[in-house]
């Protein structure tokens, strides 16, 4: 049996074992205040916590991680975790509960009970601690590829090892840009526009790859209850599409019953699959029949929580100038390759009783944070201080301050830099082996495997793997001379290899009529 708890949360109970995936039931939400779940699972019976066996959670994230529900679970209960190089959710998890916590390696089975096995895969891409997992019994597979992108290695590993009976992936954005961005309302729907397709065509890929029998769309999107916010739940520009409007997608491109949408509570089996009534009632639900009204009376039963959790943050009245540069200078004097790869500054411009800008120097390993003189810088964050304050004390990370959308941010030029948020990342938890992963991940591209391509009678040889998140570039779309990345949308000139908008990123590209192999400068360095 399988129950949906909402967002991104199941749970499971075969030959009496029971096991619940990435609980989110806070009131509070997640990420200071700014998503709340939707639809609404706060009715939730949880009569069976007590006899709770296993929790697994993918990944940090609050909205998979709910600390204070996993407070709450009977000493018998287990948590498993997928054994990241980065043990930052490992270490959360043991100082703060006291249950017994299982690392499982990726690619491992771990038997719950007799013919009842979960399998993490652990993504290859290491920028994100991200996971899924496979749940096996003898009627059927299911696969919760929650929040993880995976890589053709991943996919080609699961597709050789299981066959997948039901996918649950999220389908909805999950991402501060554009949102955040000093873009015109005009801008920001046309990015995101292009986001949401992009991330709509990938899933439906994923599932076809996998042949699965259902496609659950989860893990999206939130909501947003606060005052100051709730006009992002209707906004053009906005990345976070409900359930329905990924299903009526999804019968624009030939899919019929395969595609379920879930509402909290619902219950399933892989023997029966009773899956296909469901859709069909709760797309009639008043969440997306009427979800401004729903949204409403959901904002009046949560409004008092979530102001009263964000009045209780303190408001600094001194300078941060110090705190930032004990948080900032250790880290950037002893990571060279951070520098070498951030190579600019970051402006940070503090709101609060104490307005001050204060740069941060990425190329530099001493003198690194200081007060803002008119320097040029690439990125600049307005935060209020009581946010940045939460950081500099370790009770917040960056990550969780960007995916809440309560900051600002302009770049210049407009592109997306990996290694300043990877960085800003890893400086929630210091890990030498995690950040050794990431940097022999970022010098060790895969330029060995290649496909090839014809375009305008011209034949190529193109590097196979986009060097941003290792998408598979032999499935993307060529267009215009360039191939595109099917992940992120990322073109390639396949003349040249240079990326056309990330002007850092490139691949290696051969015409085999000239027998010439094309990598700019830049790139071979």
């Amino acid at each position: 049996m399988i129950k949906f708890l909402g967002h991104a949360s199941f749970y499971l109970k075969f030959n009496d074992v029971s096991v619940v995936v990435d609980p989110w039931f806070s009131k509070t939400g997640a990420f200071i205040g700014a998503w709340a779940q939707f639809p609404d699972n706060s009715n939730l019976d949880f009569s069976w916590m007590d006899d709770l066996d296993y929790v697994c959670i993918t990944h940090e994230h609050a909205d998979h991680f709910d600390l204070d529900w996993l407070s709450k679970l009977s000493s018998k209960t287990k948590i498993i975790v997928p054994e990241y190089e980065d043990r930052y959710l490992t270490v959360m998890l043991q100082q703060h509960i006291s249950n017994e916590v299982i690392e499982v390696p990726t690619r491992t089975k771990f038997e719950l009970a007799d013919d009842f096995i979960v399998t993490p895969v652990i993504q290859s891409v290491p920028i994100w601690d991200d996971s899924s997992y496979i749940f096996e019994t003898p009627y059927g597979t299911f696969l919760d590829l929650n929040d993880m992108k995976p890589s053709n290695d991943d996919l080609e590993w699961i597709k050789n090892n299981f066959n997948i009976d039901i996918l649950a992936v999220q389908y909805s954005g999950a991402n501060w840009h554009p949102i955040v961005y000093n873009y015109s309302d005009e801008e920001k729907c046309k990015i995101s526009k292009k986001k949401i397709k992009l991330k709509y065509d990938n899933v439906i890929r994923l599932f076809e790859e996998f042949n699965a029998d259902f496609l659950i769309p989860i893990a999206g999107p939130a909501c947003f209850l606060s005052d100051d916010q709730f006009d992002l739940n209707f906004a053009e520009y906005s990345i976070f599409p409900s359930q329905d409007h990924f299903y009526h997608y999804t019968q624009e491109q030939g899919l019929r019953d395969e595609v379920v949408i879930l509402l909290p509570d619902d219950e399933f089996h892989i023997l029966t699959h009773n899956m296909k009534n469901l859709t069909a009632v709760n797309l009639n639900n008043q969440c997306f029949t009427n979800k401004k009204k729903y949204l409403q009376e959901y904002k009046s039963k949560r409004i008092d929580i979530i102001n009263n959790y964000i009045d209780s943050i303190e408001i600094p009245d001194i300078s941060l100038l110090d705190k930032i540069k004990d948080y900032f200078q250790p880290f950037i004097s002893k990571n060279k390759f951070y520098r070498d790869q951030i190579d600019g500054c970051l402006l940070l411009e503090i709101k609060g009783p104490v307005n001050e800008n204060i740069l941060i120097d990425f190329s530099s390993p001493i003198d690194s944070v200081s007060y803002h003189q008119g320097e040029k810088y690439f990125c600049k964050f307005e935060i209020e201080s009581k946010f940045l304050n939460l950081i500099l004390e370790h009770k917040l990370t960056w990550e969780e301050l960007f995916l809440s959308l309560r900051f600002k941010a302009h770049r210049w030029p407009d592109e997306y830099n990996e290694s300043l948020v990877v960085f800003l990342r890893f400086m929630r938890n210091y890990s030498e082996a995690a950040i050794r992963q990431y940097q022999r991940y970022e010098t060790g591209k895969m330029l060995s495997e290649t496909f090839n391509v014809t375009y305008q009678d011209v034949d190529y040889k193109v590097q196979k793997y986009c060097p941003h998140a290792l998408g598979d570039l032999s499935k993307g779309e060529i267009k215009d001379g360039h191939v595109i990345c099917p992940l992120h949308g990322w073109e390639f000139n396949l003349e040249t290899g240079q990326c056309k908008s990330k002007k850092k990123y490139c691949i290696k590209t051969e015409n085999i009529n000239e027998k010439e192999c094309n990598l700019v400068d830049w790139c071979k360095e």
